[in-house]
C-alpha cells in the first residue's frame, strides 16, 4: 500500500491533554500500518552462538495465550525496580546530594544483595526482551505495535540503567567521569534508532549494546557484590599498563575565547578499564550507525535531508547540557543525575519519536513542546549567566531542571500512551492480550 503523506497533511488532529484522547498521529497516516513489516539483522557473536540457545529454550516455556507485549512489560517492571532499590540506597546514606565517592552506604558497603539483584533483574530484562519478539512469532501475533512497544521500553529504561552502572562502578558523583559515561551511553541508543529510522533496519554488529554489553554489566555488578564499590577505584594494575596519557586539547583548538582543559586519560584501575572500554565501544558503534545513515540507501519514506538533519536538536540539547555541566558546576555536585537525566530522557523522547514515525510513514517534525521546556529551562539560565551577568542561586537551578524532568517523563508517557491507543484501535488489537490482527 502506497504511503499516504499528501492526504496527511489536510488531515486534522485532535489535541488533548488526556493521552487517550490526544491524537499524536495524523488519522490518514495510520493507514501505512498495512506494509509494516520487521527488518532487522543481528550478527552478535553471542546471540548466535551461544544466547540464542537459551532463548529458544526460555520461549517454549511461556503459555501461548501470554502476549508478547506482556512479556515486556515485566522485563520493564524489573529493571525499574532494581534502579529504585540502588537509589533508594544512595539517598538513605545522603551520597546522592554531597559528591562524595560512593560505597559507603551504611557505614560500608552497599548490601550484597543489592547488586545480586541489579544484576539479575537487568539478565531477566534482556531475556524477556529478547523473547518478546520470538513470542509474536510463536504466536502469529507480530505487529507495528509491538515494535514500538519494545522500543519505547528500551529508550525508558537506558536512562535509568546508566544510574545503577555509574553507582555500580563507583563513579565519583557529580564528576566530569560520571557526565561523560552517562551521555555518551544514553546517546548510544540514539544512533541505533537513528540508523533504522533512515535505513529501515535494526543492524547489530558482532558486539553489541543489548547483548555482549549487558551481559558485561550483569558481570560488573555481580564483582560489585563479591568485592564491594570501592574496587572499581582502588588502582588494582601492573604498573606495566598503568597509561597515563594527556591530550591538550586548548592547544589543538587554538581558541582564546574557550577555556578548554585538557583530557587527562590515566588507567590505573579495572573502573578505568570498564570505564574507556565502554566509551570506545559506543563510540564505535556510533561511528558505525552513522556510516550507515550516509552510505546506505535512504528509505523512500523520508526525503534525505530530513534523515540527516533529524538529529540536529539533540545536537542542539547535547551542546547546552555540556555549557550548562561546565558553567554550574555546584548545581551537579549538589543534585547527580539531575542534569544527564534531563538530556537521556530527552534522548529517549526523541527516539520513541523516530520509531513513531518511521512505523506511520510519517513526516519527522523535530519542534515539541519538551523540547522548547529544555531550551528555555537550559538555555534561559545559561544566557542570564554568561551574557547577563545574572548569579542565579543554586536551588532555583536545581528546580528548574527538576520541572524539567518531571516534564519529560510527563511528556513522554503521554506520547506512548497516546500512539499505543491509536495503533490498537487501527489495527483492532489489544495491547496485553492476543487477537486476531485486522488491518
Amino acid at each position: 500500500m502506497a504511503p499516504k503523506r499528501s492526504e496527511s497533511l489536510h488531515q486534522k488532529k485532535v489535541s488533548s491533554l488526556n493521552p487517550l484522547v490526544h491524537e499524536h498521529i495524523p488519522p490518514a497516516m495510520l493507514a501505512n500500518l498495512a506494509s509494516y513489516k520487521y527488518s532487522g539483522v543481528d550478527k552478535s557473536i553471542l546471540s548466535n552462538y551461544l544466547m540464542c540457545h537459551y532463548w529458544t529454550f526460555m520461549v517454549e516455556l511461556l503459555p501461548m495465550w501470554l502476549a508478547p507485549n506482556l512479556v515486556t512489560l515485566i522485563g520493564f517492571v524489573i529493571s525499574v525496580s532494581s534502579t529504585a532499590l540502588v537509589l533508594c540506597f544512595d539517598v538513605v546514606d545522603g551520597a546522592l546530594f554531597d559528591g562524595s565517592l560512593r560505597g559507603d552506604v551504611l557505614h560500608g558497603e552497599y548490601p550484597a544483595w543489592v547488586w545480586v539483584y541489579a544484576c539479575v533483574a537487568l539478565f531477566a530484562y534482556q531475556t524477556l526482551d529478547a523473547l518478546d519478539g520470538k513470542q509474536a512469532r510463536r504466536t502469529k501475533s507480530g505487529s507495528a505495535l509491538g515494535e514500538l512497544f519494545d522500543h519505547g521500553c528500551d529508550a525508558f529504561i537506558t536512562p535509568l540503567l546508566q544510574v545503577n552502572i555509574c553507582i555500580g562502578l563507583g563513579f565519583a558523583a557529580g564528576s566530569i567521569q560520571q557526565f561523560i559515561f552517562f551521555i555518551t551511553v544514553t546517546s548510544g541508543l540514539l544512533f541505533a534508532i537513528w540508523e533504522q529510522f533512515v535505513t529501515g533496519t535494526l543492524d547489530f554488529g558482532y558486539i553489541t549494546g543489548p547483548t555482549e554489553g549487558l551481559l558485561l554489566t550483569c558481570s560488573a555488578f555481580l564483582l560489585t557484590a563479591s568485592r564491594g564499590v570501592a574496587f572499581w577505584n582502588v588502582p588494582s594494575l601492573p604498573s606495566s599498563v598503568v597509561v597515563d596519557w594527556s591530550v591538550p586539547l586548548h592547544t589543538m583548538l587554538a581558541n582564546a575565547y574557550l577555556s578548554i582543559p585538557d583530557v587527562h586519560i590515566y588507567i590505573a584501575s579495572w573502573g578505568d578499564v570498564m570505564y574507556y572500554f565502554i566509551l570506545l565501544a559506543v563510540a564505535l558503534t556510533a561511528f558505525t550507525n552513522t556510516s550507515h545513515v550516509i552510505f546506505t540507501p535512504r528509505v523512500a519514506s523520508h526525503p534525505r535531508g530530513i534523515a540527516l538533519t533529524s538529529l540536529l536538536p539533540n545536537i542542539l540539547v547535547l551542546a547546552l547540557t555540556i555549557a550548562y555541566f561546565r558553567t554550574f558546576p555546584s548545581v551537579v555536585a549538589q543534585a547527580p543525575f539531575l542534569l544527564e537525566s534531563c538530556y537521556g530522557f530527552f534522548a529517549s523522547y526523541t527516539a520513541t519519536r523516530l520509531t513513531v514515525s518511521r512505523l506511520c510513514v510519517m513526516p519527522y517534525r523535530p519542534m515539541s513542546v519538551f523540547y522548547m521546556a529544555t531550551i528555555g529551562c537550559m538555555g534561559g539560565p545559561l544566557v542570564a549567566s554568561q551574557l547577563l551577568g545574572i548569579t542565579i542561586d543554586s536551588s532555583v537551578l536545581i528546580g528548574l531542571l527538576a520541572f524539567l524532568l518531571v516534564m519529560g517523563v510527563v511528556c513522554y508517557f503521554h506520547l506512548i500512551i497516546s500512539v499505543f491507543r491509536q495503533f490498537a484501535d487501527h489495527l483492532d488489537i489489544s495491547i496485553f492480550k492476543i487477537n486476531k490482527i485486522k488491518v
